[in-house]
């Protein structure tokens, strides 16, 4: 995994936003109520309710703006296709948002039905304003970083 500046590491941004509301928050969604997160009992990430079990790990903050920067600052997230029994490699292309958190974050193999996270993941980027949430355009939705970000 690719290392920023301590300072500017994203996920550095997003814990002391966070620490700041108290260590919880409501993210947004492109439908539907906030969602809300908090830091992980742990330290180690963030947790939500709608993932029992699951910590969204501070490190893989860092590597999704880090991969969709590299993308041109635009990530498909793919969530629908993993909502939707995807696998990984097949319906789910490597280079969205659902397919590098598998196959680059969590070592899921290709041909695998994945778990839908990018909207937790994009959510709490999108709180953080590191990045922009987009509906649809007929491709799937997807972020954008913002600009203040495109160069970590």
């Amino acid at each position: 995994m690719g290392f920023f500046k301590k300072e500017n590491q994203i996920s550095n941004i997003i814990k002391e936003k966070l620490k700041a509301n108290n260590g919880k928050a409501l993210m947004p969604t492109l439908r539907g109520a906030p969602i809300a997160f908090w830091i992980s009992p742990t330290g180690m990430g963030i947790e939500t309710d709608k993932l029992p079990g699951y910590i969204l790990e501070w490190e893989h903050f860092d590597e999704i703006v880090k991969k969709a920067n590299a993308l041109g600052g635009k990530m498909y997230r793919a969530d629908i296709i993993a909502m939707n029994s995807g696998k990984l490699g097949e319906e789910i292309s490597h280079d969205s948002m659902e397919g590098f958190i598998a196959s680059e974050l969590l070592y899921v193999l290709d041909g695998t039905k994945i778990t839908r996270r990018s909207t937790y993941y994009s959510g709490v980027l999108a709180w953080a304003g590191i990045v922009a949430l987009h509906r649809s355009q007929g491709n799937g939705s997807y972020i954008t970083v913002n600009t203040k970000y495109r160069n970590i």
